[in-house]
């Protein structure tokens, strides 16, 4: 029956969107506050939901929410803006890329000591 198979898939895709929510939402609060180009930001270390977790983390911050993760010997840093800051230029000036509201670029780890161009605002 088709309409059957139409709400299973319906009720299956509910409980994969609230699952995803959860886990974006418990990712997000365990931003911490730091201070990046002058601007009070929320940064937190995750592989994924880059884009749903730095849009909550801008929108929080009212500016900048930053998402990083090191994948091999680079840290991946993405930067997503509640449209009052171009993160582009930011980008930029760490030698990557993207448009105003969401850009990002990489920083070579070298030995196991991670060096972020932030600081803790604590």
């Amino acid at each position: 029956n088709p309409v059957f198979q139409e709400n299973e898939y319906f009720k299956k895709g509910s409980h994969i969107i609230a699952f995803s929510e959860k886990n974006i939402e418990s990712i997000a609060s365990n931003a911490e506050q730091v201070i990046f180009e002058k601007k009070k930001c929320l940064s937190v270390n995750s592989p994924i939901f880059v884009s749903d977790i730095g849009h909550i983390l801008a929108t929080k911050a009212k500016g900048i929410g930053i998402i990083w993760c090191k994948k091999g010997n680079k840290l991946k840093i993405s930067l997503r803006s509640n449209g009052k800051v171009d993160v582009a230029k930011i980008a930029a000036k760490h030698g990557g890329g993207g448009h105003k509201a969401a850009a990002s670029f990489s920083i070579e780890v070298k030995g196991n000591t991670l060096k972020f161009p932030w600081k803790s605002s604590l």
